[in-house]
């Protein structure tokens, strides 16, 4: 009697318990209609190229490939090679060609790629300086200098002989000093008193010209002659004298006289 009364019970509260648990949602038309995704397999990684040795030229002479191919291989690929005289005999007896055997030594005497530099940015540009100001030409001296001197000396001393250019009074040479006159260039006569004792030459412009002024003693009486004297021997001898004093000196000739 009351197992019939438990199994009404339970008839009648279990469609209320199977209404309160939830239902799946409906599968939509797109996930009705695909068919289930296929797992993808993961690409396959690409193997690093292996460096060829002497191992490696063997396989490919067994292989039956030509020496072009073989050669080109060598060329084109990595390698570390032995290229001691024992690893080029077991190449040479496993069937290498000395044109095999010759890439493989030049391969590995190939000095390593250099790396190419970085290029180097041009200098920013400098402007060019300004050109130094070229200096005004100096004129040539377009005159002659006639120097003439007269050495120090107790003989004679108290005699002044004059000078003459042309016949030109240029003045009274006294004892132990020098005079300089500027002539135009040409044909010149120079002369003391002594008429005789003179020379004529042609003097050119901006050259120097020296004359010592010497005494030449006579039966009665002395006179003065020039001499002309090498410039070098010259210079030196009127730089050991001082100039003439006397304000009546002629110092230059003029262009016509």
């Amino acid at each position: 009697m009351r197992k019939s009364f438990f199994t009404v019970v339970f008839l009648a509260f279990s469609p209320l318990l199977f209404a309160q648990q939830p239902q799946p949602a409906p599968a939509t038309s797109a996930e009705q209609q695909a068919p289930p995704a296929a797992a993808q397999p993961a690409p396959a990684q690409p193997s690093a190229q292996k460096a060829l040795n002497n191992d490696s030229v063997i396989k490919l002479i067994k292989a039956g490939l030509s020496d072009d191919l073989i050669v080109a291989a060598i060329n084109g690929s990595a390698g570390t090679y032995d290229t001691s005289a024992d690893g080029l005999i077991a190449l040479k007896t496993a069937g290498a060609s000395d044109k095999v055997l010759s890439a493989i030594v030049q391969k590995a005497s190939a000095p390593p790629p250099a790396a190419i530099p970085a290029p180097v940015p041009a200098p920013a540009a400098t402007p060019a300086p300004a050109p130094a100001p070229t200096p005004a030409p100096v004129p040539a001296d377009t005159k002659a200098t006639v120097h003439f001197y007269r050495y120090a000396a107790f003989q004679g001393w108290a005699l002044k002989p004059g000078l003459y250019c042309d016949g030109i009074l240029l003045g009274y040479m006294k004892n132990g000093t020098y005079l300089d006159v500027k002539v135009p260039p040409g044909k010149h006569t120079v002369s003391t008193d002594d008429k005789q004792a003179g020379a004529t030459l042609n003097m050119e412009p901006g050259k120097d010209y020296y004359f010592r002024t010497d005494l030449k003693m006579g039966f009665w009486s002395g006179s003065f002659v020039l001499t002309m004297i090498q410039p070098e021997q010259g210079k030196y001898d009127v730089s050991q004298l001082p100039p003439l004093d006397s304000r009546d000196a002629v110092h230059e000739l003029p262009a016509s006289h």
